[in-house]
Parts: structure tokens; sequence; C-alpha cells
């Protein structure tokens, strides 16, 4: 509930700083400081909330006690005592309901700090790694409430007035400077009351933001002390640039303001000196705790008496004795905002009468309501049994504000606390949102005018004085938490630069439980990312928790050995007894407690039973879900049946005295499957390796023949904003994965890796390998060789182009465009393909454009010299005098370019929605005749070759003809006479019957013909004019020229004009479906695969055929089973990686290109990206879609290592 709140809260200053943003034009400095006042906001809430997950995950790493899961108190039992012992804490935090960290062990941290500036300057402590240092002090209340926060007083200004009285400076401004830093370092209180006339919270963080260069609100603009504070600001930090020379060059690289920086640097290096004597006085005392907090420090309890006063004013001797400054230590007291307000208030009746139902927990939001004088409404809503909002509250024990405004139809309405506290005048009746026993709590606040506010919580009815309760809404360690709903009064305005109603409406949503009953039996609140509604997980058939009973069968298995049930096997005749849970680890039999003292020490919790590490866990895992998936019952043997695979694999064997043993070996796939096996044989046996992965000879060729097989199907599955769904989305191996585990039985199946990023590797190194290059370049050779280049088409395909990362559409929004990642020359719009005489897939290359100069180079590319020289004809669908002149240079006996046939008919069909129609039938069947041949004539009966220039006029008849295509104008008898003597198998003898044919077409169906084709925007009739003029016409014949220019045996596997590359182009859209994101290299890649598959496919039928007609797949399948490699092969090949005694890498330029487009694309859309975050999208969980929820660690064990805190 408390994480929900924050998320809500989070999404609220998300939409303020949206609409801020979305301004258009430059923005003023008003504008400017509001948004950065709510991303001010928003950042420290969301540290919060990153500092309380990093703290529990922290914590339960260390806590042996209970798996590292969500923290539950139940009824039924007391949480046990920690373990260590530790000072008691105090009173108030010894209520487990007000510290859920009290229930968990101490943990030691040994912490080392760092300075930013090295030898240059000492500066501030910094902790390295988890410290105490880097949380809240909301968070420091909980997890170190047995210890006292001491802070020197008003620091900056304090020391920085003793330092410059050390410096003297001879300047005609000192004595005004020195008068206002007297003034902020012993006078602030009074100034901040009088000439700020705030309160002290803001006037403070006021003061140092304006000293070290900010602005001041925009009220304060014209504050005289504050002008005063700024000339004394520009003073000092002049003054600290000439002093320190070298640190404002180093601050000059890096810092927009360097001499900001010089004046921090400054006093703060005296700060830091400070600490040394402080430390050296505490020391003496021997305290359990101490950590460096900057200007303060935090130190055990137990150590500073029952005095506090009294100890701070032996740490100012102690401070002044050795350094000469002279500082006021003082201890910080933090509380929550309801406490503040019961210790300052005076109590006017501490029983005041309230119905029962409204005590109950949960119900403190109609409770507060009642308090304001909603009595009947409040109560008749808690009693109110059938209701939607009485069920959730049954499921949820929980209210919202939402629900009490929808269901009493009272104004609730959230109001923003403006930054100059003491402006704020507010009068009427409200509900203030707060926290209390570290729940989201609700009371009732009455603001009369006056300075007395009266606030109502459970039976208590306090007065508090107007100064107090601001003073607490900023110093507050809930404060973040903290809102303010007015409860039945005017409307209010909306102000500019402030939240409009809209995203005031979203506080609503905000949930409040806190009562007065005892919750021992609820769960305990604590600091994660799990919502409210995962408290039910275990009733909950869409969660999985299969991690947690891998956990349980461990530890009986650990308890099984140590009551003995399993004994551990002896070995080198029966001088050493080896532990039946681990891999390796044996103990001299003479001396047997050794193993079972391993056993307790090493098979423990937080080790996750597996002190062997990251692979027997991964491994056992394994086992796991295979004997799940084959039915057997659980059986607690996992880390026996691990280790003895383990054993069985990895020769020679290790030593011994190992218990970890990642380190000595490696994951290597084999054609049986994942194995392990020992560093040593890695290094003598023949395997590559890509990246990280080591795999054989036999896997090698078992994946060369799956990605051929399933089309190379490795598939992106996204749904998340921004740099997630373009980068980190998870990526997900389909139909090859599928394919693999075919192949692959047993239990360490699962050890195939299941992510794209590990595969792509494997994959480049194969189908990249000299074996693969050198397949591909003879089957292009077979086929050549069988004149298959004599005649091409070409065409181009876009549709799988779209999914390519980085690259916005071509009609994009300015928005859109922000975000491209690569300039327009580098982005691949277009994939080529070009099909042979037998519609053998010779090219299939992606590439910027399709226009003639691009073709040419994909054809100098693709195809060898021999192959080039081949080509003589060429069917296309946009065929140009330009066109065929450009691929002359490349191809120098090209001697024809015919225009694609059926392209026309699938235009026209855009005009029904891709439908065939009855015009559309007739269309095709007319122009089949440009494919049809007449035995009888040769190619000369049509003329010469049209090569684009001086087509012959169209004659009279032609040119009656195609005005009756513009006007329809042909008689319908007549139209329909020809259309039914229409003979497709015959082709056009002249260009007159051709014109005559469309003019029918067209009159006999008038109504399609008017109808407008969406693609190229113009009507049909139009299109068949344009189809209808000479030169189009022209390069219509060239077809029938072709044809007639080729032997009769060439011509039933001759393709019909461009119709090939149509189908190819179904065929790539359709492995491409499930696509959604892809790189550049990617691709390239997959497109490389597809067409050497296609490749495979056509020569083993073409040219090697068999008595049985069998289909492409089959042909395929069994055409590359055939091993790559034989063993002298692939052993040289392996030797390739050998340096100094280690397996190298491989070297993998496509993975290099696209790790840099990766990083291109990732930058870009952080730049691109508005700060508008997507909703959250509820997701439908199936049974193969469950959500993982266990304290399962599936990565391994943290190695624990003493860090800074």
């Amino acid at each position: 509930m408390r994480d929900s709140n924050a998320q809500i809260l989070q999404q609220f200053y998300q939409d303020v700083i949206s609409r801020l943003s979305s301004k258009r034009g430059k923005k003023s400095d008003h504008e400017k400081a509001a948004i950065s006042v709510w991303q001010e906001r928003l950042d420290k809430l969301r540290d919060r909330e990153d500092e309380a997950a990093a703290l529990m995950e922290h914590l339960q790493k260390h806590d042996r006690s209970r798996p590292a899961k969500r923290l539950r108190k139940k009824a039924s039992s007391p949480s046990k005592p920690p373990r260590s012992s530790a000072p008691a804490p105090s009173q108030e935090d010894a209520d487990p309901l007000r510290n859920p960290f009290n229930s968990m062990p101490v943990v030691p941290l040994q912490v080392t700090y760092d300075q930013k500036l090295g030898n240059l300057l000492r500066t501030r402590r910094y902790a390295t790694g988890f410290s105490c240092q880097k949380l809240a002090r909301v968070w420091q209340t909980y997890v170190a409430s047995d210890t006292v926060d001491l802070d020197i007083t008003n620091c900056c200004f304090v020391l920085l007035l003793q330092i410059l009285d050390k410096l003297e400076p001879l300047h005609s401004q000192w004595t005004a400077v020195r008068e206002t830093l007297r003034e902020c370092a012993e006078d602030r209180d009074l100034v901040i009351r009088h000439k700020l006339k705030t309160v002290p919270e803001a006037g403070k963080l006021m003061l140092i933001k304006i000293f070290n260069g900010g602005l001041p609100p925009e009220e304060f603009f014209r504050n005289e002390f504050v002008l005063k504070v700024q000339r004394a600001s520009a003073f000092c930090r002049w003054l600290a640039a000439s002093l320190l020379p070298e640190v404002f060059e180093h601050a000059s690289a890096d810092r927009p303001h360097p001499d900001s920086s010089c004046l921090f640097y400054l006093w703060s290096a005296v700060e830091d000196m400070l600490l040394d004597p402080w430390l050296e006085h505490l020391q003496t005392l021997q305290p359990c705790h101490v950590s460096l907090h900057f200007d303060g420090l935090r130190v055990s309890r137990s150590v500073t008496g029952p005095d506090l006063t009294e100890f701070c004013r032996g740490c100012n001797a102690a401070i002044e004795e050795k350094t000469g400054f002279r500082v006021d230590v003082r201890a910080k007291m933090h509380k929550h905002f309801l406490q503040v307000l019961l210790d300052t208030g005076t109590v006017l009746d501490a029983s005041v009468d309230v119905p029962d139902e409204l005590l109950s927990d949960g119900n403190c939001i109609p409770l507060a309501l009642h308090h304001l004088g909603y009595v009947d409404e409040a109560l008749a809503f808690v009693k109110a049994a059938d209701t939607e909002h009485a069920h959730y509250f049954n499921r949820r024990k929980h209210r919202t504000y939402e629900q009490l405004h929808e269901a009493l139809q009272i104004s609730i309405e959230p109001v923003e606390i403006s930054s100059n506290l003491s402006s704020v005048s507010l009068c009427g009746k409200y509900l203030l949102h707060c926290v209390s026993d570290d729940r989201p709590h609700c009371i009732a606040l009455v603001a009369d005018g006056t300075d007395l506010w009266q606030v109502r919580d459970r039976k208590q009815h306090i007065s508090v004085e107007r100064d107090q309760v601001l003073k607490a809404w900023t110093t507050s360690v809930d404060r973040l938490y903290l809102v303010l709903f007015q409860v039945g009064g005017p409307k209010i305005e909306e102000v500019p630069l402030q939240p409009n109603f809209k995203e005031r409406r979203r506080l609503l949503e905000l949930q409040a439980a806190a009562g007065s009953e005892s919750s021992s039996a609820r769960p305990i609140v604590c600091c994660g990312s799990e919502t409210d509604s995962e408290l039910f997980a275990e009733e909950d058939e869409s969660m999985c928790r299969a991690g947690d009973r891998i956990l349980e069968l461990l530890r009986q298995e650990v308890g099984a050995v140590l009551a003995k049930r399993i004994k551990p096997f002896p070995i080198e005749d029966n001088a050493m007894l080896v532990c039946p849970l681990c891999p390796f680890r044996g103990f001299r039999s003479s001396n047997p407690s050794r193993l079972y003292k391993h056993v307790r020490n090493y098979h423990d919790g937080p080790r996750q039973f597996c002190p062997s590490g990251t692979k027997q866990m991964k491994l056992l895992i394994s086992i796991y879900d295979n004997d799940r998936l084959l039915g057997r019952e659980e059986r607690p043997d996992l880390l026996q049946r691990s280790a003895t695979l383990i054993r069985q694999t990895v020769s020679p064997a290790l030593e011994r005295s190992i218990n970890q043993i990642d380190r000595y070996i490696r994951l290597v796939l084999t054609g049986s499957g994942p194995e392990y096996w020992n560093l040593t044989a890695v290094l003598q046996a023949p395997l590559r390796r890509a990246r990280n992965i080591y795999y054989s000879v036999d896997f090698a060729q078992m994946l060369f023949q799956q990605t051929l097989v399933q089309n190379a199907k490795a598939r992106v599955l996204g749904s998340c904003p921004l740099c997630r769904v373009l980068i980190k989305a998870p990526w997900q191996v389909h139909a090859i994965m599928a394919a693999l585990h075919t192949r692959v039985h047993g239990d360490a199946a699962s050890l195939l890796p299941s992510h794209a990023k590990d595969w792509w590797p494997v994959l480049e190194d194969i189908f990249t390998s000299s074996a693969v290059i050198d397949m591909e370049a003879n089957l292009l050779r077979e086929a050549i060789g069988h004149k298959e280049c004599l005649c091409l088409s070409i065409d181009a395909t876009l549709r799988c182009c779209l999914s390519v990362l980085g690259q916005p559409k071509r009609r994009r929004s300015s928005r859109e465009a922000v975000q491209a990642a690569f300039d327009e020359e580098s982005m691949l719009r277009r994939v080529f393909t070009v099909r042979g005489r037998t519609n053998a897939t010779l090219l299939m290359m992606a590439c910027q454009s399709d226009d003639a100069q691009t073709c040419a180079q994909v054809l100098s590319e693709g195809l060898p010299a021999e192959g080039l020289r081949q080509v003589q004809y060429v069917s296309v669908d946009n065929p140009s005098r330009h066109y065929l002149l450009t691929l002359k240079t490349i191809c120098p006996n090209l001697q024809l370019m015919a225009l694609d046939p059926v392209h026309l008919a699938m235009t026209c069909e855009y005009a029904s929605s891709r439908r065939r129609t009855g015009f559309t039938r007739v269309l095709r069947r007319m122009l089949c005749k440009f494919t049809a041949v007449d035995s009888t004539l040769d190619a000369g009966a049509w003329g010469k070759f049209f090569d684009g220039r001086n087509s012959p006029p169209l004659t009279a008849a032609e040119i009656k003809f195609r005005n009756q295509i513009e006007d329809r104008s042909m008689r319908q008898a007549d139209a329909v006479r020809l259309l039914e003597s229409l003979d497709p198998t015959t082709p056009f003898y002249s260009r007159a019957e051709w014109v005559q044919m469309l003019a029918a077409v067209v009159s006999a169906h008038r109504q399609e013909a008017d109808r407008l084709a969406p693609g190229p925007n113009r009507r049909i009739w139009q299109l068949l004019h344009t189809a209808s003029a000479a030169d189009r016409s022209e390069w219509y014949f060239n077809n029938i020229r072709l044809r007639h220019s080729f032997p009769r045996s060439y011509l039933n596997l001759l393709p019909a004009g461009t119709a090939s590359n149509e189908s190819l182009h179904h065929e790539i859209n359709s492995w491409f479906r499930e696509t959604q994101k892809i790189h550049q290299s990617s691709l390239k890649m997959k497109l490389r695969i597809l067409r050497l598959g296609k490749l495979i496919s056509h020569n083993a039928a073409m040219y090697h055929q068999t008595s049985r007609q069998l289909s492409q797949a089959i042909v395929l399948a069994r055409a590359s089973s055939y091993c790559l490699w034989n063993a002298g092969q692939w052993k040289a090949w392996c030797s390739l990686l050998e340096d100094d005694g280690k397996l190298q890498k491989a070297d993998l330029p496509v993975e290099k290109a696209r790790s840099s487009e990766r990083a291109a694309v990732c930058a870009r859309a952080k730049h691109g990206t508005g700060s508008r975050l997507p909703k959250a999208r509820v997701r439908r969980r199936t049974p193969h879609t469950l959500k993982r929820k266990d304290g399962l660690r599936r990565g391994g064990v943290h190695v624990e290592v003493m860090c800074s805190g």
C-alpha cells in the first residue's frame, strides 16, 4: 500500500512536469524554476523508493533466519529475536509495528570512504558501496534506531565566517559581507523569522541555496536581506576561486558554475577536517556504531549517556581544542508528521465519542470525515455491506479518498502548499494524508483563520499552533508523502505553473488504512516493490512460487545429511569421504565430523544451501524443471543429482579442497546437450567460443540445420516505455529454441540459453565461418552454371524494415525525427530481392532505397562477375531508360528490360481492399497474354527490343481506344463481345489490340473502373489510361519479346515478371510477422540466413532431383543435414582462437555493430523522448505466462564482501 501511494505521487509529479515541459517556445525563468521544483520533488521520491528497495534487499540477504522474501508477521507465532547481540532500541522504536526491521539481526558492516578531488584538496567523505550514509533519514531511523544523529549546527555559515576571519581579506566590501555572514551564522533564526518571514526549515534551505549561487523563489526576489546574501555569495565565490585556482580549473571541466563549486570545496574541506578530532574523541568511548554523514555523524546511543546536551559539549570542546574552530554540535530528532503534532499540541479531549465501526482498522478516512461533521454520511458509508466499495475494503482492508468522494458526493480536492510557508492561509475543513505506525493514515484538520488549528485523530482532539503545523510539514521525515485535501469548500482556482484540476484528481487515488485496532495479524509494510495486492500471493493461482519449493527441497536435503539419513560415499580406497551435496568437496575419512561441520556452515540459507556456486544452482534448477515437466514427484535430492552430473562430465576431477567451483568449470553446448567441462579440458578440446558460450562441432551442425529449417526465427517480445522497449526489452528465442529442445533431452536442457543476445553471436560465428561462406559460393556457382542469371526479376519490399530500431517512418513527426539514431543515408528502408530464371533466390539484401543506382550496387556486391556477365534479360516493376543504362554498366550483356505485367492488376485491387473482383479477374486474364507464347513466331514479329527511347507514336486507332478508356464511351455490346472472345493463351499481336482490350474492360465494368486506388491515389481508369501510353505499352510488350527469345524448354519455369518476387516478399513478411523490433545488423544477418536456406532447397530440388516429390521444408531439412566440417577442418578452425594457452573469443563484427547500434538507439531515445510515461498496462496471465515470485536467486549466490557504509 505504501508502495502504491508512492507510485501515485510519482505519476502525479510526472504529469505536472510533462504539461509544463510540453509548452512550445522558449520558457521563462519562472517556468524553468517551477519545472525544477517539481522535478526535484519527483527525484527525491524516486530516490527514497530506490533506497528502500536496496535496503530491504541488503538486510534480507544477511538475515539467516528466513529466506529472502517479503517480510510477514503472523499472529500465531511471534517473530524470532535477533541472533546477534545489540544495544536495546528505544521504547518508541521497539514496537514492531513502528519498525519492521527490529525482527532482523544486526548486520555488521565495515565502511570505507572516498574523496572526490583525490590529492588536490580534501573534501567531504563519500561512502563506497552500501552504507548508512546513503540512506534517507526516514530509513536511518528504522535501521539504526539504537544510534543518535549528531550534526554541526549551521555548518556552512559558521565555518565560512571563521575561515574568512582567519584570512582577513583586504577589500572594501568585506565589512558588509562579514556582517551578512555573521547574521546568517549567529542570528539565523531571527533573520528567518523577521527578515525572510518564513518558517525555519524553509528559510534554512533557501539561505543555503542562495548563498551557493541559486535563484530565490519569485516572492523573495526583492527581499532586502536576500539581496545582501546574493552580494555576499558573489564575494565569497570570487574569493574561493582566487584561493583555489587548481580546484577552479578542475571544476571548469565538468561543472556549469565552477565558482560555486570552489566555494563549496573551501568550507567543506574545513568541515571534513573537523571530523578527525571528533572521531578521535568518540573512539575513546568504543561505540558499536559510527557512520560519517558529511557535517555530522551517527553514533551508538550507548555511549552518549542520559544527558545528550553534556555529551555534545564534550564534542564541541574536543573539536575546538584540536582545530581552533568553534562549532555547536547538537542531536537531531527525526519524527513523523503526526508525532510532531502530538508532541507540540495541547490535548483538548482524549476520549472523543466515536462509533466503534469507524475505529476499526482501515477506516481512518471515514473517521476523519466524521470528525469534520459528516457524521451520518461516514457511518452510512462504513455500514453499507453490498457495495463495490465494501467488497473492495473486505479484500484490501483500506480505503481511497476517491471512494468517499464518489459515494458521498462530497467535494474533496487536493490543496497545494506553497513553498513560501509564511503566505500559507488555510481556512476550512481538511483531510490530511500522513503516516502512522508505518501505514498511510488520514486525520482531520480544522483551520478557522486563527493561529490555533484543531487536529482530530481517532479519539483524540488536540490544538496545535499554525507555525508548528507548517514546521512539521517541512521537517518531518515523511514530508514527501504528505497531502492535504480540502473538504466541502469552494472550488480551488487553477494557478499557473501549479497542478491543474485533472492532475490533482489523481491524488484522490491515494490509499489510507491505519486504525486504532491491534494490527498484529496484518503484514508488516516493508520497503519493496510489492503492492498490497501481493499479500494474497499464496492464494493467487497466477503466481508461481517454484523457487520457494526448490529452497524447501534443498533445506530438507541438507537436513537429511545432518540427520545422517544420507551417507557420504568413500573414494580413493576409503581414504576420503565426499560430501554428497557437493560435486568434489571431500574430507579425510579419519575425521568425518569435518564433513558435517562443512554441511552445517556452508550449506546454509544465505548461500541457498549450495556453496559450490552459480553453476550447480542452475543445474539443479534445470533438474527440478525437467522433473516437473515429465510429471515426476518432487524429491529432496536435487543437490545430489546435480553434483553427480557435474562429476560425470567434469574431467579431470577438481581438487577435493575446493568449495567454489565456478571458476574452474565452463558450460559447453554439445550435440547431446549442455554439459559442464573442466576448464583445462575446454582449453585442450576443439571448441569454438562466441563471447562466453563454448560449443562443439555437433552442436554447431545441429544449430546450423535448425536455424535454416526454422527460418532464423528469434523474435523480440516487448511492452515497456522508452529505453526499455528500445533496448532493454526481453528478447526471446522462439522457433529455434523450441526446435533445439526437441533434439536436446535430459536434466540439463534448461541450461540452454534463452535470450536472443546469447544466440546471435553463436549464429554469427557459424554462418560467417569459412565453411558456410564456401557453401554459399558453391551454391551460387552451381546456379550460374545452369544459366540461372540469364534472366533476373528484381523487386523490393519495405514491410520488414519498419521494425528496425532507430529508424522513424519517412513521414514522421518532429518528435519521431528527434529519435532517429542514424542519418537517412545509413537507414535500411528496403529489402532487394533478385530471383533467377528458375526462381532461385540469388539475392536478399537490405539497403537504403530502391533506385537504379542502389540496385546496381546490390547486384555488384551480391553476384560474382561470371553471373553479371550472364545477365541478358531483367524484369522490374519500374522500368526506365536510366534504370536500363545503369544496370548495363555492371551487366555488359544486358539486352532487354521488361515491365512486370501482373503489377497493374495488383495495384487495381488496392481499390477493393486487395480482394479480387470481376473487373480484376478479367484484367488478370488479359495480362496473361503478355506471358503467352506463339510457337509459330519469333521475337522479331513484335519489333525491336524497346530500350526506353524512340517508341513508335500512337496510331489513330490507338488514340481512339485511349479516349474510350478516358470517357468509357465504347459500346457495351462491343465491349462484352471483345471480352468473351479473350484468349489468354495467345499473346497480343499489336499495341492497338492491347489498348482496345483496356477500353473494353473499362466499359464493361464502369462502376469499378471509377473506384479510387488508395496506394497511387488515382482512379482505376486513370491507371489503365497510363498503362496504354506508347512507352508504357512498349515496356509491357518486352515481356512477349523476352519469352520468344528463350528456348522453349526454359519457358515453363520462367517467372511471370516480378510475380515470383512478390511471392517471396509474402514469405519474408510471414517470417518477420512476429518480429516487433530488430537492429540493422540483425536484419542483415537474418536475411543472409534466409537466402542461404532458399538456395539450398532450390539447388537440391532443381539440380539433384529425387524420385519422390518433396516439399521445400523437407528438402531443406534433409539437404542441410550433412556435416559442414570434418574433424580436421573443425580443429583447424578452432585453433584460430588459441592464443598463449587460452581460448580467445571469436571476432564478431556483426555483434560489435549491433552493440554500437544499440547504444545509438538508446542515446537518441533518452534524448528525444518526452517526460510523459506511458500508462501501466495490466498484463493478462495465462498458464504459460505465470508470474514467478519467490525468494530463489537464480543468478547465483552473491559473494559477501566488506564494503563501505
